[in-house]
């Protein structure tokens, strides 16, 4: 009776042993989920969706790193995911460009590749032992942009490679899309937050670029609060270089070529 348990249990033991090998020889990861890598992370109130200004670029052009992860174990081999542009709704192509519950929203258009962004890759791809794909779109700075904010989306989508059942982040109670992004840009010229028109006068991006050359500032540099004390005399001392340039036959003009550029009151 003893040598039949024995029996019983020694075959049951290596039907058992066998089913673990065959699942572990069977696996072949494609149980990985494909996903924005930054979906979530961002401290804005649209956690699926990142915003562009031109404002600040002084080339026809910039790129937006769009970081794609991958789920489970790295591969041995190379391997190709789906990214589609993904179509706007009239909703998702309104913003709120004020924060004002009492106006209404500003419609923007969706951008077309070619046109308005590089066109695309033919194919994307987890390269061979890698978690992860950085996939430069290049926004061009169109003439439409001056007047209008444009969006575009891209998708992720399952193939033969890879799943995309991790569809969703919760941050704040609030579901954040892994796998649909959308980029927003304009070109929009607007007053920087900070600047001190007593000491650079009335705002202009030809008088921001000449400042920011002049001292080595970052664009953004208006976008914090700075020191009045300072800022007036870096007033006194563009104006200064402004005086110089112009004795020496090259004066420095606002956008329309006419209009000599000058800095504000408290630098003359």
């Amino acid at each position: 009776m003893k040598r039949i348990v024995f029996k019983i249990t020694l075959l049951f033991a290596t039907v058992s042993l066998m089913s673990c090998e065959k699942g572990l020889m069977t696996y072949d990861n494609k149980n990985s989920d494909i996903y924005f890598f930054d979906a979530g992370k961002s401290v804005t109130p649209n956690f699926d969706q990142s915003y562009v200004s031109f404002q600040y670029v002084t080339k026809p052009d910039t790129t937006v790193n769009v970081i794609v992860a991958t789920s489970g174990l790295a591969a041995d081999h190379d391997r190709e995911y789906k990214l589609m542009i993904s179509h706007l709704s009239p909703e998702e192509l309104l913003y709120d460009h004020d924060n004002n519950a009492t106006t209404l929203p500003i419609p923007m258009l969706e951008a077309v590749e070619g046109t308005h962004f590089e066109k695309l890759p033919e194919k994307f791809v987890i390269k061979k032992g890698v978690y992860r794909d950085t996939i430069k779109v290049k926004l061009f700075r169109s003439s439409d942009i001056l007047t209008n904010r444009l969006a575009v989306a891209f998708e992720l989508q399952a193939n033969e490679n890879f799943g995309n059942n991790f569809k969703s982040r919760i941050v704040g109670s609030k579901p954040i899309s892994t796998i649909r992004t959308k980029i927003l840009f304009d070109d929009k010229d607007t007053k920087p937050k900070y600047w001190l028109e007593n000491a650079f006068g009335t705002y202009s991006r030809e008088k921001l670029f000449f400042i920011c050359d002049l001292f080595a500032f970052s664009a953004r540099y208006f976008e914090t609060p700075q020191d009045i004390g300072e800022l007036n005399g870096y007033g006194k001392f563009a104006q200064r270089r402004l005086n110089e340039l112009a004795a020496a036959g090259t004066p420095v003009y606002e956008k329309n070529g006419t209009t000599r550029m000058v800095m504000g009151a408290f630098a003359q």
